[in-house]
């Protein structure tokens, strides 16, 4: 298979996934109200799925590293389909967000077996490829709410699920004629770890959403907070002590792995969770339509596939610090330009440009962080990509989950909204000390033979 078609297989199924971690915000308001949820609750059907992705990313690493990526990208496409179809089709609230978890740890199988796919393939050339290849991911992003805004003026909401099913049929025949990566491990999979975190993570969604309810109860409280904070502990402990977890704990507590974790969980909230909720913004406060809310978007996707690409072919030259702190600069200014715009004024234009400011730091700056490490990580480059993949999720599914939970309580969601878009603004800041505690330039790529999980780990220091 050429290489051409490879990449494009592979930018078609993270574009795929992608675009339905933001579809459905635009629809978010519809959805819940025609399925008897308040916000805090509809939220979930965004939450869900970015939780989905942050326990699936690192599982899906392991799985790739041990099995191959080419079966394990075949059965992630499989899933997602089917679990689109339900979620299409879904008769009530519980049963969508049910089947918004499967699409969800589905779709969260796509990036390591594409970045494993595309080392294998362009080898020497693998930086770029990587780094247009989660370009496209954010570009998916950013154009998800523009198809959902479209559907909801069709005044058929479940077309942003349904639109998956022939997509994939489609995109299954193409996965079947990827090339075999091959497999660099024969570790155990860490089933056990992976449903412990993911309980974790549940309970300490389902304690910020009781926060915002009502009237919420104590005891359901104090409940949902000792499970989050004894089942993180007992995973930590754990994930010490086997040497094969679900996070292989080398690649979080050494450097440069920690800094690069830490950046992704910062930047996963700026830009991912954020963009889900600029539509919302949109319509909340100031009164736009769905397919107007969406339409924000498109300057931001423009400006990013443009610059991406720019930035991926000067990577060589320019070095990776450089373009992630000018990078998380615009994306900074951009959240916060986003909230102090008047509620009074007609904020189509400004709130367009502060999305294509967004597009051209994130196009500046996501190539670059896309490929830093992954020459220093060897054998351990699918865990590495699933373990950053999984603190991007988690960031956004958390700043998503706080803000609604928030806005939720509010008399004036819009305002509460946009100050959530200032204070996002100014915690992406922070970023720009994390970037020079990250590799300046990539070096040779070991292959898989060269160096160990352990030698990675080493290596860090």
């Amino acid at each position: 298979m050429r290489r051409w078609a490879v990449f494009l297989t592979a930018s078609f199924a993270l574009f795929m996934a992608a675009i339905e971690s933001s579809i459905i915000a635009t629809a978010l308001p519809t959805v819940s109200q025609e399925l008897g949820a308040g916000l805090n609750w509809g939220s979930w059907v965004v939450t869900i799925y970015f939780l989905g992705q942050t326990v699936s990313l690192p599982v899906a690493g392991r799985i790739t590293d041990r099995f191959g990526a080419k079966p394990v990208f075949l059965w992630a496409a499989g899933i997602f389909t089917l679990a689109s179809l339900g979620c299409g089709l879904a008769p009530s609230l519980v049963t969508l967000i049910l089947f918004r978890a499967i699409q969800a740890v589905a779709g969260g199988a796509f990036m390591p077996c594409v970045v494993r796919v595309l080392a294998t393939t362009f080898e020497d050339e693998s930086d770029r490829a990587i780094g247009l290849t989660t370009t496209v991911w954010t570009v998916g992003v950013m154009v998800g709410p523009l198809l959902g805004g479209a559907f909801l003026e069709l005044g058929f909401w479940r077309g942003v699920f349904l639109i998956n099913v022939p997509l994939g049929l489609i995109f299954l025949v193409f996965g079947f004629r990827l090339p075999r990566s091959g497999t660099v491990e024969t570790s155990p999979v860490d089933v056990l770890g992976a449903g412990l975190f993911g309980m974790t993570m549940v309970a300490a969604l389902l304690a910020i959403n009781e926060l915002g309810a009502t009237a919420p109860s104590p005891v359901v409280l104090c409940t949902l907070c000792v499970l989050a904070v004894g089942g993180l502990t007992v995973f930590l402990r754990r994930a010490g002590r086997i040497r094969h977890s679900i996070i292989p704990m080398a690649l979080l507590g050494q450097r440069p792995y920690r800094t690069i974790n830490m950046t992704a969980l910062v930047y996963g909230m700026g830009s991912v969770g954020f963009a889900t909720l600029l539509p919302l913004l949109a319509e909340s406060r100031f009164d736009m339509s769905a397919l107007e809310s969406g339409t924000l978007l498109t300057s931001r996707a423009v400006v990013m596939l443009v610059t991406s690409s720019v930035t991926s072919a000067i990577l060589d030259r320019t070095g990776f610090r450089r373009p992630m702190a000018l990078g998380f600069t615009l994306l900074a200014a951009s959240l916060i330009i986003s909230g102090l715009i008047p509620k009074n004024v007609d904020a189509t234009l400004a709130l367009s440009i502060a999305s294509g400011l967004a597009g051209l730091g994130i196009g500046i700056a996501v190539p670059s962080f896309s490929s830093t490490g992954l020459s220093e990580a060897g054998s351990n480059i699918s865990a590495l990509t699933g373990l950053r993949g999984m603190f991007m999720t988690l960031g956004a599914t958390f700043g998503v989950s706080v803000t609604t939970v928030l806005t939720a309580q509010s008399s004036d969601e819009g305002s509460s909204l946009a100050h959530a878009f200032v204070a996002a603004g100014l915690v992406t800041l922070a970023l720009l000390w994390m970037v020079r505690r990250l590799p300046e330039r990539p070096t040779r790529r070991p292959s898989d033979s060269d160096i160990s999980p352990a030698q990675a780990a080493a290596s860090a220091e």
